[in-house]
């Protein structure tokens, strides 16, 4: 009896891992047949994807962005609190403050998911170093933007240690951003000649020549160049948007909601002036060479100018509609121009994506 009862006991063991293989099974089929349905229906509108797989790259990147500053523009709130007497800037802080903490964790939890789902596909052992790399400088951020916004009475009486954790979790989120992008190249790209795929040890001097691997005035440099800007830029613009959405569950009255939203967006109007001088600049240069290529043709010429007019025009919209917005009497009104503004400046990801990863 007491081994039929053990044959019963494994009999039963085993009925029930078979029928966890079947349910794990089914559940495979099951996903394998709706991922095939959602690639049938991508084939059919491959526009629709391209749109698709876009959005998934700029809008993580646009976050990043995002986040890498607002705990920058959460700090010179709190100094300008503490120097001008206003408290509507130490709100503001704290309204941005929380920004930060929601941003970072959507990222963090977000870029471990999609660091467990990629495991199989990831290329060399340097590039996988680097990207937990990455995402410990972003846990380490979100560590210093959580106690930034926890612990906020106890730092109301010591303000300089609320600055320092704002700060370091810029910096930290900064790094972050830097290794980011270094890593997407190294993806494009692949590694520079010289480096083993497989040898730790030639990882410090990695960054060094992927910085030497493009020239000076090349689009790789142009782009890095303007990073600074776009981290004040999408940093301020989503401010300006988060704090106009708190309206309904701070109640700070008008006068605050007009002022900072005001403020946020003068931060982004002359973030995106700084970044439009800019490639105004590099524009300039590479209309020079475009013009010495063309030689005597007037109709190349011509047609290298009004290219460079037109695009220079139209990225200069964001920074026209900010500035509508900071000159206006009440900004509290205009939330769909603050979108655009956010929008359009969005769009500069793009070329910007392609160029960090260019030769």
């Amino acid at each position: 009896m007491k081994f039929s009862g053990t044959k019963q006991k494994h009999a039963e063991k085993n009925c029930t891992i078979l029928t966890a293989r079947y349910a794990r099974r089914a559940c495979c089929e099951k996903t394998c047949s709706s991922m095939k349905t959602i690639q049938d229906f991508f084939a059919q509108w491959p526009l629709l994807w391209t749109l698709v797989e876009t959005a998934c790259m700029l809008i993580p990147l646009g976050a990043l962005l995002a986040y890498s500053g607002v705990c920058f523009v959460s700090a010179l709130a709190k100094i300008l609190s503490q120097t001008r007497g206003r408290t509507s800037f130490d709100k503001c802080a704290r309204q941005l403050a929380s920004l930060g903490l929601v941003l970072g964790w959507i990222l963090l939890v977000s870029a471990r998911i999609w660091l467990f789902l990629t495991r199989a596909e990831t290329g060399t052992t340097i590039s996988v170093w680097l990207m937990e790399i990455c995402w410990f400088l972003l846990a380490a951020s979100v560590l210093a933007a959580s106690l930034y916004h926890a612990l906020w009475k106890w730092k109301q009486t010591h303000p300089a240690v609320f600055i320092f954790f704002g700060l370091s979790s810029g910096l930290l989120a900064c790094a972050g951003l830097l290794g980011t992008l270094m890593t997407a190249r190294i993806g494009v790209l692949g590694l520079p000649p010289g480096v083993s795929t497989r040898s730790l040890e030639e990882t410090p001097a990695l960054f060094l020549k992927l910085f030497a691997v493009a020239e000076w005035n090349s689009p790789f440099w142009n782009m890095l160049y303007y990073t600074p800007a776009l981290i004040l830029v999408f940093s301020a613009g989503t401010g300006a948007l988060w704090i106009l959405a708190r309206r309904r569950y701070d109640d700070f009255g008008r006068d605050h909601y007009n002022s900072m939203i005001a403020w946020c967006s003068g931060l982004a109007r002359n973030a995106w002036g700084l970044l439009w001088i800019l490639l105004l600049v590099f524009n300039i240069f590479q209309l020079q060479l475009a013009l010495r290529a063309a030689g005597d043709d007037i109709l190349m010429e011509l047609t290298e100018l009004a290219t460079v007019a037109a695009y220079l025009l139209f990225w200069s919209t964001p920074a026209l509609l900010w500035a509508f917005v900071k000159r206006n009497a009440v900004p509290i009104r205009h939330k769909f121009v603050l979108l655009a503004a956010l929008l359009l400046a969005g769009t500069f990801l793009l070329p910007y994506c392609l160029e960090i990863c260019a030769v």
